[in-house]
């Protein structure tokens, strides 16, 4: 994910000028945001077998019921003041707000979270 988010970042002007015009450069700056969200949802889509494999899938039915829930109302907040991009930062907000919180209910992950972040550098 983060190789992905990295050539995408790079090339993103490039991609966007050669897939849909000139016109649309404006739009580079949400493909950059999008294709850094792609990093947080592969941890979350571990984090998410992790609790299906440990049989807890009620953890999961919850995480992806608040991170909907903060979405909606971080769009309500964000979206008027800064249009498409702020629709980009409520999810990003949604999900790491949504991972830190269960990090802490769920103190087993939290370590995956750590590492995770720091890119295996640091152990808890």
């Amino acid at each position: 994910a983060i190789g992905l988010a990295l050539v995408t970042s790079i090339f993103s002007e490039s991609i966007i000028k050669y897939t849909y015009g000139s016109n649309y450069s404006d739009s580079i700056e949400v493909l950059v945001l999008l294709i850094w969200i792609n990093v947080i949802i592969f941890f979350n889509s571990c984090w998410n077998q992790w609790h299906i494999i440990k049989g807890e899938s009620n953890y999961v039915l919850y995480f992806h019921f608040l991170t909907a829930s903060s979405n909606i109302v971080f769009n309500f907040i964000l979206i008027p003041e800064l249009g498409v991009i702020g629709a980009a930062y409520a999810i990003i907000l949604s999900l790491v707000l949504s991972l830190i919180v269960f990090s802490f209910v769920d103190k087993s992950t939290f370590p995956l979270l750590v590492r995770a972040m720091t890119f295996g550098r640091v152990t808890v």
